[in-house]
């Protein structure tokens, strides 16, 4: 599997914290405002629905982020059995 088709191309050689910035947070907000409603119900309208395609472009990255960051906090409890280079503990 090809690195370009894990991760879009405007996040190749950007550090984890400018992506979030930059792409995750302001995806997050938009889904939480297509969600909810001023009277505090959920909705979601058909043009709401174009948000799949940008959740579905960086849902593989959020993975790849989210695993890292467990893995640099928690190294004893996450993924204990893999090295820091993916190889696995004997």
């Amino acid at each position: 599997m090809a690195l370009s088709s894990l991760f879009p191309s405007e996040a190749l050689g950007k550090k984890f914290g400018y992506v979030i910035d930059q792409f995750l947070t302001p995806l997050r907000v938009d889904v939480a405002h297509a969600l909810s409603s001023k009277s505090g119900e959920l909705t979601l309208s058909v043009d709401e629905l174009l948000h799949t395609q940008k959740v579905n472009k960086w849902l593989p990255p959020t993975k790849c982020i989210v695993r890292r960051m467990l893995k640099d906090e928690f190294p004893t409890e996450f993924l204990s059995h893999l090295k820091e280079n993916g190889t696995i503990v004997p």
